[in-house]
């Protein structure tokens, strides 16, 4: 039996920080250990190669990352040059329309109907209304999304990259 201080299961972002963390902070490398089930490292912040395209694991917007100290800390522990960078091109399939992502920014390539509909919606949002932010992340979607947003893309697309019913 092998004996080991710290026992990390998942070598995705937070398993790679903590690892990270202890061993910047004086723990040996011997009392670590982090285990990963998959074949590499990234978790659900990976992305594959299928059928010739880059294909994000968990969504992939982590590391979408434009401040410069998130980036300055995660190539202080993998450095830059070990990363994979691909150009992201990322649909939403919405009402048989396919929009850019993020749905709030690109509304604007919707038709005109369906804009007014969603804009209408964003303003009477709580977050618009000045309602005190809910606790739980169904109604923070609600509060501050809008009802519809909600019910037609955030709520069906949180439910699936997350796997359970929120």
């Amino acid at each position: 039996m092998i004996k080991k201080k710290f026992v990390i299961l998942g070598a995705g972002p937070s398993g790679l920080t903590l690892a990270n963390s202890l061993i910047s902070n004086g723990v040996d490398k011997s009392e670590v250990l982090l285990l990963e089930k998959e074949a590499e490292a990234g978790g659900l912040c990976r992305s594959k190669i299928i059928d010739g395209s880059p294909l994000d694991i968990g969504g992939g917007h982590f590391l979408d990352v434009r401040r410069s100290d998130v980036l300055d800390f995660l190539f202080s522990f993998m450095p830059k040059e070990e990363w994979s960078k691909y150009k992201r091109v990322s649909k939403i399939n919405l009402n048989n329309y396919s929009i850019d992502h993020p749905l709030e920014a690109n509304l604007w390539q919707l038709p005109k109907h369906l804009q007014v509909d969603y804009l209408e919606d964003i303003s009477k949002a709580g977050c618009q209304r000045g309602d005190e932010m809910p606790i739980s992340f169904v109604d923070w979607i609600r509060w501050k999304f809008g009802s519809k947003i909600a019910a037609d893309y955030m709520l069906p697309y949180n439910e699936k990259i997350w796997s359970v019913d929120l």
